[in-house]
């Protein structure tokens, strides 16, 4: 079900040219369609830019979920 509104946003942004805000669990699956991303870590923005650049970022899981090494 997930997937299906995603692809269903990707086609509204793709066929329409619409903006859209999306608040999504699954971080891979929509850092791979979108074009930009916040990050937001406990209230705080950790990450803003491009949405590719963060899925490439070596630290993706340790950010997302808060948690850093000591």
């Amino acid at each position: 079900m997930a997937f299906e509104v995603i692809d269903k946003i990707v086609k509204l942004r793709d066929n329409y040219g619409m903006t859209l805000v999306l608040a999504e669990q699954n971080a891979r699956r929509a850092l791979e369609h979108g074009d930009q991303a916040i990050l937001l870590v406990s209230g705080r923005i950790m990450y803003e830019g491009d949405s590719k650049e963060l899925l490439k970022h070596p630290q993706l899981g340790q950010i997302y979920l808060g948690v850093k090494k000591a």
